[in-house]
């Protein structure tokens, strides 16, 4: 007896794709900078068919029963290249009820995603030996197996109004935004986290991270104007090696030459300064005109030290030192004549 063959569904192919869209996507945001990202889920290489068996003459379904039925897949709707079979010699049983049959193709045979790689094909079955046709056409359900090896474009490109961004990736999570892997050693970035941060791979002491601009490189403390920003040069440890705030004060640890220097308004306000020896801020009293008092935060009767009228302060005055104490430095300005004139001056501890 001759059959009808009709396809009541063949899968859902938008949640298909989506959901191997997903588990492609999802793997990528939970590998964190410390390791390269995991291997994504398989996309699972089958695809759900379901179909109808009806006698051509009534229209009415089958008999209840089981079926030997095989499945082939062409790139054509007549004739063309075979692509895939199952199985692949013979035939395999499906209970039929009701007229109805479900079948998991690729659950014999897999499914390779370069079956699909190539442009439109075709499902072919085989009921009892006998051939049904048409062919039917496989939709984009198939095509979701292909996002297993997903294609990253090599640029993005578009036209967005300011604030919106071409790109927006959104964790809402606690792990990292982003996480770029190169097979290349030190070539892996990572974007965002709790704090929003840039990060070389963490997991490789020689990774380094490299700013280049073929003009000035800016460095923006406090962009929303609300903080006194600082900026930060940290070690291993977490401690501040260096640090800048936006007044220009520099203090940096080490053994360089200079270990502080601090320039003082006529006023005794501390205009600028920098600390290499233990980075505290130095502190001035103004006792009496033209007479100050600094206490470097750090013993400095061991030093060489320097003092002068800031440039730009006055010529007319000059100014006099000396060690008082441990830590503090006195500062004398006076005239030719020997009075005492307020002035802004530096000191420079070495």
């Amino acid at each position: 007896m001759g059959r009808k063959w009709v396809i009541l569904a063949v899968a859902i192919p938008a949640i298909v794709a989506a959901v191997a869209l997903y588990l492609a996507v999802d793997n990528i945001a939970r590998a964190g900078p410390g390791s390269a990202p995991a291997a994504a889920p398989s996309v699972p290489t089958v695809i759900s068919y379901q179909g109808r068996l009806a006698d051509p003459g009534t229209g009415q379904p089958v008999a209840d029963g089981s079926y030997n039925m095989q499945f082939a897949i062409y790139d054509a709707a007549a004739a063309g290249t075979l692509l895939w079979q199952e199985p692949a010699t013979g035939s395999i049983p499906v209970p039929v009820a009701g007229g109805v049959f479900t079948h998991l193709l690729g659950s014999n045979v897999a499914l390779s995603p370069s079956i699909f790689a190539g442009g439109n094909t075709y499902l072919q079955v085989f009921v009892n030996g006998e051939t049904l046709s048409p062919r039917q056409q496989i939709g984009a359900v198939a095509y979701a197996l292909v996002a297993e090896t997903l294609s990253v474009p090599s640029s993005l490109s578009g036209n967005v109004a300011d604030p919106d961004a071409l790109l927006t990736v959104n964790n809402t999570g606690t792990g990292y935004a982003g996480f770029f892997s190169s097979a290349a050693d030190h070539l892996d970035l990572a974007l965002g986290g709790a704090v929003g941060r840039i990060n070389t791979d963490p997991s490789n002491e020689n990774s380094d991270l490299y700013l280049s601009s073929n003009n000035d490189a800016i460095i923006k403390l406090d962009n929303d104007g609300g903080e006194n920003g600082v900026l930060r040069v940290k070690n291993s440890g977490g401690d501040d090696v260096c640090t800048v705030d936006e007044s220009g004060n520099l203090s940096c640890m080490g053994d360089g030459l200079v270990k502080a220097a601090v320039v003082v308004n006529a006023d005794g306000t501390v205009n600028r300064w920098f600390n290499n020896v233990n980075g505290l801020a130095p502190t001035v009293t103004k006792s009496d005109t033209g007479r100050y008092s600094v206490d470097f935060q750090f013993q400095v009767n061991d030093r060489f030290l320097a003092v002068s009228v800031a440039e730009g302060a006055g010529t007319d005055a000059e100014v006099v030192s000396y060690v008082y104490g441990t830590n503090n430095v006195l500062v004398q300005a006076e005239l030719g004549d020997g009075t005492n004139v307020d002035r802004q001056f530096q000191v420079i501890i070495y």
